[in-house]
This record gives structure tokens, sequence and C-alpha cells, in this order.
């Protein structure tokens, strides 16, 4: 089960959904739920909730999100923000939605523009530079679910130079990357720059 950390309960159970699930199974472990939109989530209602997904379908998981307050709404760009107010505004307070989902139906590693995967690095070491060569070098990068670099593949640049890159690359984080609420490893091309 993925939660948020920190999640503190007893909140206020916003969406129940259902993530790559065929309609049949979506029906069959909605209706073993003992929990509804708007009720009160507590530690025991959850763990419940947990095992009666289990019980249908021992290969289903649940990923529980905290929702963003009313105010970060208005925030969004206004297509996402309209499609989004559509189905309605949060409650007031701390809220969280519960979603059931089939890993295997899931990608486990996607692949991410160099862009959208920047915005998301906390840590960049700098790579070991002497000055001597100046040149770019371009790497593959696997990012895993905990954000820490898992893999580095040179794809161009001086050989000189992509030794000092893997090394620096390899001790990079970045946040953990979600994709519809769930943690994924992610694949892109980062590049190194040496002035």
């Amino acid at each position: 089960m993925e939660m948020p950390d920190q999640l503190q309960l007893p909140c206020t159970l916003w969406k129940v959904a259902c993530l790559a699930l065929s309609g049949p199974v979506q029906t069959g472990v909605l209706s073993h739920l003992p929990i509804h939109e708007g009720d009160l989530l507590s530690e025991d209602l959850l763990r419940q909730s947990v095992e009666a997904v289990k019980a249908f379908d021992p290969r289903l998981d649940v990923m529980v999100n905290r929702v963003p307050p009313r105010e970060a709404y208005l925030k969004f760009p206004a297509p996402i923000r309209e499609r989004l107010l559509r189905s309605g505004l949060p409650p007031e307070g701390h809220s969280v939605n519960f979603t059931i989902f089939d890993p295997a139906a899931i990608p486990q590693r996607v692949r991410l523009e160099s862009r959208d995967v920047a915005a998301m690095l906390v840590r960049r070491v700098e790579p070991v530079h002497d000055g001597a060569l100046s040149g770019a070098v371009q790497l593959s990068v696997v990012i895993g679910k905990d954000g820490g670099v898992l893999e580095v593949n040179p794809i161009s640049g001086p050989e000189t130079l992509v030794q000092r890159a893997v090394e620096a690359v390899r001790q990079w984080q970045y946040r953990p990357i979600r994709l519809n609420g769930i943690r994924r490893e992610v694949v892109t091309v980062v590049a190194v720059e040496f002035p």
C-alpha cells in the first residue's frame, strides 16, 4: 500500500477511485469496501478497507494520497482546473483519496522528457572538472521509485568526460516521481555540461 508521509488519521475520505480495473472487477471490489466517499477514515477503517481489497483479489493494491487544499485548485492551469472543478471542490480541511489499482496493468517504468524530470531534482552533484576539455555529455538515466539514480548509461560526449559525468549523476537525488499518484521508475536523458 502506498501512503503519503505523515498521513494524519482520522480525516475525510474525498474520493474512492479505481485505476486500471475492468468494469466487473471495479464493481465487485467497490461493493466489498467498508468505506464510502465522505466517511471519516480512521486507521481501523483504513486497515479493514485494505483487507477487503486483498480478500477480493490479492493482486490488487491500494494507494492513499492527500487531496490538495481548496486554494491549490486556483493555481492549476485553466484547462486542468476546469476539469477538476467539474467533480467538485474537496471538503474544507484535511482529506484523502483512496485508489484501488492493479499493479500489473500499470507500467512500472515510464519514459519522461528531461525538462519534466529536471524540476524534480533535489540534489545535483557537479562532476570533477579540471578545465582541460569542454563539452557536453548526454546520459540515459533510470530514476528509482525512491528518487535515487539506479542506472546511468552514456549516449554521447567526449570519452574523457563521460566517466566523470556518470560518477556525478549516480549521486543525484530526485523527489519520487508519481504518475496518477503511483510512484514509478523513470527513464530520461540528462545533459552534463563541462564549460
